[in-house]
């Protein structure tokens, strides 16, 4: 499954995808990996968004982050509008 992500900071707005864009997911990493490096700070929220680069593929994938600290995912799904995260990472 060819996927692609994107962080944001605070919150994301599927309308307006470059508003709190942090980084999108890295070149290095090959068409079966996704990869993001970002030093997360602890105050705040962020949201990574996962797709795929074509429509209608659906498939599992893992999330796994590394770092000095402890990080907390909470799925979300966007159905319409503005998404806005209230538990930080």
């Amino acid at each position: 499954m060819d996927t692609v992500g994107y962080l944001y900071h605070d919150s994301f707005d599927p309308y307006r995808p470059y508003l709190n864009f942090i980084v999108p997911n890295h070149g290095d990493f090959n068409y079966l990996h996704l990869g993001i490096s970002y030093t997360l700070q602890s105050t705040g929220s962020y949201i990574l968004v996962v797709t795929t680069r074509r429509e209608n593929v659906q498939g599992t994938f893992q999330i796994t982050a590394v770092g000095p600290s402890s990080v907390y995912f909470y799925p979300t799904a966007i159905t319409t509008g503005r998404l806005k995260k209230n538990k930080s990472i």
